[in-house]
């Protein structure tokens, strides 16, 4: 992030990419507590959307309560949180005919 600290972005804080388009509201800040290394934002297009990832490296900074990428929303991939990604694995296992 080039200007301001990732750790001042907040749920809910909208997101704007490239050509100032909107491209949702921040649904969860992702880092490592135990480094303090900021890995990206998971943000929300619209309430009943999965969430998308957008690169720590995409977020240029934060002014006025707004977060500023260098992204278009067709550009990010969606994202999985651990819990998700957990779940779904639990899932594949249990209807998995070969796992014992």
């Amino acid at each position: 992030m080039r200007e301001g600290s990732y750790q001042e972005i907040q749920k809910g804080m909208r997101v704007i990419g490239r050509g100032d388009t909107t491209i949702g509201g921040v649904h969860e800040v992702i880092a490592d507590e135990a480094s303090g290394i900021f890995i990206g934002l998971a943000v929300r297009p619209s309430l009943f959307t999965h969430s998308l990832l957008v690169p720590g490296e995409l977020v240029e900074r934060l002014h006025d309560g707004v977060v500023y990428v260098d992204a278009n929303q067709d550009d990010l991939k969606p994202y999985a949180s651990p819990a998700e990604r957990h779940h779904e694995a639990e899932q594949a296992h249990a209807t998995d005919p070969t796992a014992s």
